[in-house]
This record gives C-alpha cells, sequence and structure tokens, in this order.
C-alpha cells in the first residue's frame, strides 16, 4: 500500500509531456500566365504570385520553398510585412513545369496541369502548409489556344519520402509539407481533328471507290496502293505533331482501322478479279456492290464509336 502512494506521489511530480504542434503557413497563389503547353517537350509554362502568411516570424519559407515538379524555376520581387501579429510573405515565380500528357484520346483529350509547391528544408513535423483556397486564384483574360480552363483548385498534397537523405541522425521515411495548384483543361479539338484525319478519310473513300470500277478493271490495284500510301503520309504527319508513346491513341485506332478497311479492299479487289477471269462479271458486280454498302456501313459505325468514347470519357 505504501509503495502504491509512492508511486502516484512520484506521477504527479512528475512534468506533463506534451507533443509540440508544427508551425502553419497559409499558403496561396494568384497565377497570371500560363502558356507554351508542349507535347513533345512533355512541359507547360506558367507565372505566379506566391505568398505565405504565418504566426511565428521566426520562419522564412520564402528561402525554403521549391516547385518540385518544375523543370526549372525562379522566384523574384519579393516582399515581407509584419501586420496585426501576422507575417505575410509573397514574391513572383516563373515555372517550367513537368508533364506527362495523356493523349489517349487526342485530340479530344484532357488535362490536369499540377503545380507543386514544396518546402524543400523543413518537414511536416515542424512545419504544416495550409491552402489559402479563399484568395488563390487565376487571372481571367488567360486564353489557351484550343483549350478551355474548366476548374482551378489549391489543394494541400504533404509529400514524404522514404528515405533519411543519407543522415544517421534522421529516421527513415519523412514528409514535407506542400500545396498544389491544378488547372483541369479541355482541347476544343473538333476544328483540329478534321485538320488531322481529313488525310486518312480520304485515303479511304479512294480505296472504297474500287467498288464501282467493275470486277474486270486492273486500276483498281493501282487506286488501292495510293489510297494506303496516301493513309501512311497521314499517319506520319499526325505522329510528328505527338511524343513518342506506347499508348494506344485515337488516332492510332483511326488509322489502324483504315489500314484494315483498305486490305480487306485489296482482298476483295482479287476475289472479284479471279471472278471477272471466270467469265463471272455478274457475281462480282454484286460482291462489290454488297462489298461497298458493308464497309462503309460499319466504317462509319466504328470512327462514330471512337469519336463518341473520347468526347465522353471521364
Amino acid at each position: 500500500m505504501l509503495g502504491l502512494l509512492l508511486g502516484l506521489l512520484y506521477a504527479t511530480m512528475l512534468p506533463a509531456q506534451t507533443t509540440a504542434l508544427p508551425d502553419t503557413a497559409l499558403v496561396g497563389v494568384y497565377v497570371t500566365s500560363l502558356y507554351d503547353l508542349n507535347l513533345a517537350e512533355r512541359s507547360f509554362n506558367i507565372d505566379f504570385w506566391l505568398w505565405f502568411n504565418y504566426p511565428n516570424d521566426s520562419l522564412h519559407p520564402m528561402e525554403t520553398v521549391e516547385i518540385a515538379n518544375a523543370k526549372d524555376f525562379s522566384f523574384d520581387l519579393p516582399d515581407t510585412a509584419r501586420q496585426a501579429g501576422m507575417t505575410w510573405a509573397n514574391h513572383k515565380c516563373h515555372a517550367l513545369v513537368k508533364k506527362e500528357w495523356d493523349l489517349r484520346h487526342f485530340p479530344f483529350d484532357r488535362q490536369r496541369l499540377d503545380v507543386r509547391i514544396e518546402d524543400a528544408i523543413i518537414d511536416a513535423t515542424a512545419l504544416c502548409y495550409l491552402p489559402d483556397s479563399i484568395h488563390s486564384n487565376y487571372d481571367r483574360s488567360i486564353k489557351l489556344d484550343e483549350w478551355i480552363i474548366q476548374d482551378f483548385k489549391l489543394r494541400r498534397d504533404d509529400k514524404r519520402y522514404e528515405t533519411n537523405f543519407g543522415n544517421p541522425s534522421l529516421a527513415m521515411g519523412r514528409s514535407y509539407p506542400a500545396v498544389t495548384a491544378s488547372f483541369e483543361i479541355r482541347r476544343n479539338g473538333l476544328g483540329l481533328f478534321f485538320k488531322l484525319f481529313v488525310g486518312v478519310y480520304v485515303a479511304y473513300i479512294i480505296s472504297l471507290m474500287v467498288f464501282w470500277m467493275g470486277p474486270e478493271s486492273l486500276e483498281r490495284f493501282g487506286l488501292i496502293v495510293g489510297a494506303l500510301f496516301a493513309g501512311v503520309a497521314n499517319k506520319y504527319i499526325v505522329d510528328g505533331l505527338m511524343p513518342p508513346t506506347i499508348i494506344h491513341t485515337l488516332p492510332d485506332k483511326i488509322h489502324n482501322v483504315t489500314f484494315v478497311y483498305i486490305i480487306l479492299h485489296l482482298i476483295l479487289t482479287v476475289i472479284v478479279s479471279r471472278l471477272a477471269i471466270r467469265d463471272r462479271i455478274k457475281t462480282g458486280w454484286r460482291l462489290d456492290l454488297i462489298a461497298f454498302s458493308m464497309s462503309l456501313a460499319s466504317y462509319l459505325a466504328i470512327n462514330f464509336y471512337l469519336v463518341y468514347e473520347a468526347l465522353n470519357y471521364l
């Protein structure tokens, strides 16, 4: 009993253990310019004002912040003021940001442009970034060729690194405070679609015309070969506008479907030519008319489905 009383007395004499809360900084951005959305270079350019509001005047977040997903970035025009117990600091940022473009549905694609603002020195146990969503925005005069800005958000997005960066005094696995500014954009690609695919559709129409030349016409083979070369040339032009990718894109699907149909037209041309040699001209004409109707109907249906899927993906 005496031991229990002594234990309780000792416990009351111990100082209370408290966990220190991290300092907080309210982080906001105002985007003034968004430009050079470059598919080939996998990047885009952005200019914006970046500010911090924080009560602890011993912090210097403008000196430790970085754009974590940028190829290159720079800060200028720094300004700092202390008022009403809060420090306000801001500066102008220009960044060339990395972007892996999702081109599966090009030219009807939608993209998210992320700018990751992260502290490079102070970890999340000592500093917490809170997004200033109320005051963050973008200049509504920003206009992007072929693109429509649908949404802009600023969200907290702390980053965890599974390393101690070689420092034996640090534990493995550290998180650093970060916020991410995101644009949701959609390509206005209807006009671009016709510019890109008019060549391949002309190639298909040329190959389709062989069914009206008669089973006995040998010029059909030359027309088919010409259509095939026209389709291949159009594919090279379209591929030149896009970065190399292993993803099967909408242009790949349309070109591949067209090549399959042109090859089928060539096979049917060989068949009706053999019928003509055997003096079965009427049978050859019937096969040509059936092939024309089935090819046109199925080709239109497949292309409609592919375009509809691209326009309506989530």
